[in-house]
């Protein structure tokens, strides 16, 4: 079974991306100056907004695969 990230508060994920904290309680990524990292399985406890100018097509979300065209904004719930 892989290994699930647990993502408590938006630092734990920023510290797994290896991007500075700059706040304690949100957490915005530029991933064009992060460049590689590792994929992961993530269990959100936080919300989260991801949004960006072009998702790769067919991205994997959840249990699904999503088609995406153009600028996009996929959102996470806490559980």
């Amino acid at each position: 079974m892989k290994k699930v990230l647990r993502i408590t508060n938006p630092n734990v994920y920023a510290a797994y991306v290896n991007a500075p904290p700059l706040h304690p309680l949100v957490c915005i990524l530029r991933y064009e100056e992060l460049g590689l990292f590792r994929r992961s399985l993530n269990l959100y406890s936080v919300y989260g907004l991801f949004i960006q100018d072009e998702f790769v097509k067919g991205i994997s979300y959840g249990m699904k695969t999503y088609e995406t065209h153009g600028p996009s904004i996929i959102a996470t719930t806490g559980n």
